[in-house]
């Protein structure tokens, strides 16, 4: 029934956020919008599938039935290469079906005796709709502050909102490989122990999660910081994607990725929130984040253009951050920042020292093989800085190198 009704208001709302398009670019968007509707019905079922598995703690398959999803758009890409635009629609359709399909199988496979029934009496159903009605309120508030962004885009020149998407797409290559991840497994036992009331233990947790999560996002965002143009040209820049549209996406990812720690590190905060049964404060911090967004897409876009439009998102992402840290800092008496603070001064050394060995490695960058060694580079010099400095978040990798570099060392005879 929403489907439908999103059918016939499709039209409407899509002028109302992109006022700017007229003519083929109405068009198209409009035909992108019929063909992918359908998705979000399937996005949903994923979405209950995703929990149920990460509810038992098995994370594997829903982070393997992503792979489909882009093997199913690849191929659609690939298969009718004449019609690239429609291709993609029908290929992120596909891709959304065939997960939830996958899923389907194997949560028979693995409860065998499982069923889905729909008693909207159930007193924890009840209790899961209160909770969710904040959450609803939150996600309507990152779509709304999404859709402010490209209202603002759509006033902008051709071109601009293919842009942001694509530096969208580049910033979300880190968060999808470490802050996602890292959420998604913390929050089963963050919620177990805000349940059994083991305070200690999740202040301990949070703030060990934290800081992992800056081992790998803090020098992400200092290398594509110093290589954003780079990164853009490796990933995209060929057929009708120019130098020109390269220059532009990589002046919206270089103010994107000054957001990108903040915005990596907001999943796991919300979920300690939502761990504590807590589903409003996140709202309310995304309501003042939103509110913060469109008064300076407002005042930096005359400036700034589309790269202000990437500089307020990275300032709100950080105020929403920030906000909600103190906010859980007063709620559980601390979060171990005398022993978190100094392990991130470790993490910012090391980067440092990795930024500065990429600055000056930037002009061998230019090519496909020689922006993949100056990458190498860089993670080298940065494993290499971490492995002396050993802040605590390390411990554990080097002490795995450590076991495997024993395990196949050659042996001296005796």
């Amino acid at each position: 029934l929403m489907l439908a009704a999103g059918y016939g208001i499709a039209p409407f709302f899509i002028r109302v956020i992109a006022p700017g398009f007229e003519g083929e670019r109405l068009q198209l968007a409009l035909k992108m919008n019929t063909i992918m509707l359908p998705s979000l019905v399937f996005l949903g079922l994923m979405g209950l599938y995703t929990g149920i598995f990460q509810a038992y703690r098995l994370f594997t398959l829903p982070a393997l039935a992503g792979l489909l999803y882009n093997t199913c758009l690849i191929g659609f890409l690939v298969g009718a290469k004449h019609y690239p635009l429609i291709s993609l629609g029908f290929g992120g359709l596909t891709g959304t079906m065939v997960q939830v399909l996958v899923l389907m199988v194997f949560a028979r496979r693995v409860w065998p005796e499982w069923g889905m029934q729909f008693r909207f009496t159930h007193p924890m159903l009840q209790k899961v709709w209160k909770l969710m009605i904040p959450i609803f309120i939150g996600t309507g508030v990152g779509y709304v502050n999404l859709i402010i962004d490209r209202i603002f885009a759509s006033l902008l020149p051709v071109g601009t909102i293919a842009a942001l998407n694509f530096a969208m797409r580049v910033k979300e290559i880190p968060t999808g490989l470490f802050a996602v991840a890292l959420s998604q497994a913390t929050y089963p036992v963050t919620a177990l122990q805000a349940t059994r009331g083991e305070t200690q233990g999740l202040r301990d947790l949070f703030s060990r999660s934290l800081e992992t999560l800056w081992l790998f996002i803090i020098p992400s965002a200092a290398g594509l910081l110093i290589l954003p143009q780079e990164t853009v040209r490796f990933l995209f820049e060929r057929g009708a994607f120019t130098g020109e549209a390269t220059a532009i996406t990589a002046q919206a990812l270089f103010f994107y990725i000054l957001g990108l720690p903040a915005t990596a590190s907001l999943g796991i905060i919300v979920n300690i929130f939502y761990s504590f049964q807590d589903t409003s404060t996140p709202v309310k911090v995304g309501i003042a984040g939103l509110l913060l967004n469109i008064l300076l897409n407002a005042v930096l876009i005359h400036r700034m253009a589309h790269r202000g439009l990437a500089l307020a998102t990275s300032l709100s992402a950080t105020f929403m951050f920030l906000a909600l840290l103190e906010i859980l800092r007063r709620r559980v008496h601390g979060i171990g920042g005398k022993i978190l603070l100094p392990n991130l001064g470790k993490i910012l050394l090391a980067t440092l020292v990795m930024a500065v060995c990429l600055f000056f490695l930037r002009p061998f960058a230019q090519t496909l093989l020689g922006y993949l060694g100056v990458i190498a580079t860089g993670v080298i010099i940065y494993g290499i800085s971490i492995f002396f400095l050993k802040p605590r978040s390390s411990e554990k990798i080097i002490e795995t190198f450590q076991r495997i570099w024993k395990r196949f060392r050659p042996q001296r005879g005796v």
